[in-house]
């Protein structure tokens, strides 16, 4: 009888314990964060923005160094007909043109780091989404699958990445 009475103790005690393990169990997925990025509309926004920055930046340098370089060539192609005063000209304009590409570029160094503002914004947005995600649906705890391997093994059965994906882009528009 004693012995009956322990062991429904134990039991009893071992049923609380696992069913307080259930209740205490955290909820985690992952998701694919490089999937997650390429197919969130706000990221793919934000790169396009920034690349059409980029390409009219680098187009526009590219112009004007064109056009410097062909100045060059003209001025030694053409230095020993001038005179030392026209020659002294051109090699000052050609400097003054070179002087002001150089702040072009710093210029255009700034308008890349906005670019690169926009990228982060992006980043954070998808941060704060997958939180507000996160806490609509009752997880604790959602990580990120990287390249660099964060995670290295996750069950397909709580990979979440497609259905954030969805909530990002309708929370998005």
């Amino acid at each position: 009888m004693i012995l009956m009475v322990t062991w429904m103790g134990v039991l009893s005690v071992l049923c609380v314990g696992i069913l307080w393990f259930k209740i205490q169990t955290p909820r985690m997925a992952y998701v694919r964060s490089a999937v997650l990025i390429e197919k969130f509309k706000g990221m793919q926004d934000a790169q396009a923005l920034y690349q059409k920055k980029l390409s009219g930046l680098q187009s526009d340098m590219d112009l004007r160094k064109a056009g410097i370089e062909q100045d060059i060539q003209q001025f030694e192609q053409e230095a020993r007909s001038l005179s030392a005063q026209e020659r002294e000209i051109r090699a000052a304009s050609i400097r003054n043109q070179q002087t002001t590409l150089v702040s072009y570029e710093e210029q255009a160094t700034e308008k890349a780091k906005e670019g690169e503002k926009i990228i982060r914004g992006a980043f954070n947005q998808i941060n704060s989404l997958v939180e507000q995600y996160a806490k609509e649906k009752g997880y604790d705890l959602i990580l990120g699958t990287t390249q660099d391997g964060s995670v290295l093994y996750g069950n397909q059965a709580i990979d979440i990445t497609d259905e954030v994906v969805i909530y990002l882009n309708q929370v998005y528009k």
